[in-house]
């Protein structure tokens, strides 16, 4: 209608400046064919959209497909054209997991605007407390100076194991989003994505993505949503953490059904009903369709395996596995610090499954459902275990885990390499390998015992421990994210 605004739209200068602005290129990388086309496969969340959700919606295409894989609804679309997700500091939720169903070469990637060392993002740690001001604009609360003041809440567990969900401000400018009104892509009906529930409070019943799953804002107290946005801006650098949290059984916050998905930089925490460790209760799932037949379906060139590469990324799981790759998955995990989830911390089974671990440190994990200790999964689990697979493992910190530190049991199927790490103050056994002589088991130069403290090799781990040293409680170590409170009995 306004032909003025309809050149300015078609000007490809107009266009480099606000990805510039955004972050979404900077100098150095490489410069795109269509400044337009860069800006809409880059979507900003909550500038562009938003959710997390509809900014994935918005990269994918096709029809959404639902299937029924072991018992499990998926519902997904394809993502057919490399793209990426740039998250700013601050907590987001989900309504649903993010399905990876990638098509070919192409590669999926969300990762936090806030880089690491090393290249991903943009190395500025003062933009988030930028971020913070103007975006998650906090008011002053009487109560709640620290995640330590909402720890009596739920079942007076003394460590803060709650999630509180907040109930995000909009910012007082208009967004991106508003602004350039051509960028397509389908946004979230409502802000609800931003809405959740204490997740120690209500009996589990209802449908994820229904207003049913989530709890109105109005019952959950500042103090709990302050104190999980602070969560996030709280150490040396902010970051983003997605979370997931659902009344439907075995869900896991991401799955990797085919093809590659990078993520890096991004905390996730995440809860599901369900006690099935192997399909779906998990933080991060690494699997591949299933036929009618029950049976993995291995994808044929050009398709690509389910491939994860997870970058600098803090995962924990209050209700099943951190990470799971399974069935002929690929995942390649380096400088992550996975913690504190109810089963197993990093988990490599079925034929054909390739896993490699590197400077990470998987630690506190098989803790149990403590939110449902009843009907959830037990406590007693490992750091890592290989049941079938290749798993390679150098310079990690495999520490006070409530079962095994390593377990590769089968001397036929599992294959273990671990080098230069740090196996500490695991419950059981420390290390459960093939000998070498079977040529599946390779154990060199690692540091062994029934006691002491591994070097932490994230910088989450790093990060936390420095949080509670300058708290004076360096004899307590604290995960790094909040967790849920103990159910009452």
């Amino acid at each position: 209608v306004n032909k003025a605004w309809n050149d300015v739209m078609k000007d490809e200068a107009i266009w480099q400046v606000v990805c510039e602005d955004t972050h979404k290129w900077s100098n150095g990388d490489e410069i795109p064919s269509s400044w337009s086309q860069f800006y809409k496969q880059n979507p900003v969340v909550p500038i562009d959209y938003d959710t997390v959700d509809a900014a994935f919606d918005a990269v994918s295409s096709g029809p959404l497909t639902e299937s029924i894989e072991n018992n499990v609804m998926h519902a997904f679309r394809e993502q057919r054209t490399s793209c990426r997700i740039l998250l700013h500091p601050g907590p987001y939720f989900l309504r649903r997991p993010l399905v990876a169903n990638v098509a070919g070469s192409a590669e999926v990637t969300i990762e936090s605007i806030i880089g690491s060392e090393g290249g991903c993002g943009m190395n500025d740690p003062e933009h988030g407390m930028i971020w913070q001001q103007n975006y998650h604009k906090q008011q002053p609360l009487a109560s709640a100076t620290s995640m330590e003041d909402c720890s009596d809440r739920g079942g007076g567990d003394t460590t803060p194991r709650q999630i509180a969900i907040v109930d995000e401000l909009r910012p007082s400018t208009p967004t991106l989003r508003q602004i350039f009104g051509s960028c397509g892509g389908r946004l979230s009906s409502s802000s609800a994505a931003f809405a959740g529930l204490d997740i120690s409070s209500r009996s589990n019943v209802g449908i994820v993505g229904c207003s049913s799953d989530y709890e109105d804002a109005s019952e959950r107290s500042k103090a709990y949503r302050a104190a999980f946005r602070r969560q996030c801006f709280r150490g040396p650098r902010p970051t983003a953490l997605v979370c997931l949290e659902t009344r439907r059984q075995n869900e896991p916050a991401v799955r990797v059904r085919r093809g590659t998905l990078n993520l890096r930089g991004i905390k996730f925490l995440h809860y599901c009903e369900g006690t099935d460790i192997w399909n779906g209760n998990a933080a991060v799932q690494v699997q591949p369709a299933f036929g009618r037949n029950g049976r993995p379906v291995r994808p044929a060139p050009p398709m690509v395996a389910p491939t994860a590469n997870v970058v600098d990324c803090d995962i924990t799981s209050l209700s099943g596995r951190g990470l799971v790759n399974i069935e002929g998955g690929i995942s390649h995990v380096s400088d992550c610090n996975i913690h504190d989830s109810a089963a197993t911390g990093l988990y490599v089974g079925g034929a054909g499954s390739i896993a490699t671990i590197e400077r990470t440190d998987v630690v506190d994990n098989g803790v149990g459902n403590i939110r449902n200790p009843r009907r959830g999964v037990a406590r007693g689990h490992s750091g890592v275990y290989v049941e079938q697979g290749l798993a390679k493992i150098s310079d990690c910190n495999i520490s006070r885990n409530t079962l095994t530190g390593v377990s590769a049991i089968s001397t036929e199927q599992a294959r273990l390499h671990i080098e230069g790490s740090d196996v500490r103050a695991n419950r059981s056994d420390q290390m459960e390998l093939p000998s070498e002589d079977s040529g599946r088991g390779v154990n060199r130069n690692n540091r062994i015992s029934s006691n002491g403290q591994g070097r932490p090799r994230s910088r989450h781990l790093m990060d936390s421990v420095a949080v509670q040293e300058a708290a004076g409680r360096r004899s307590i170590m604290l995960p790094s994210t909040p967790q849920s409170p103990r159910e009452p009995e």
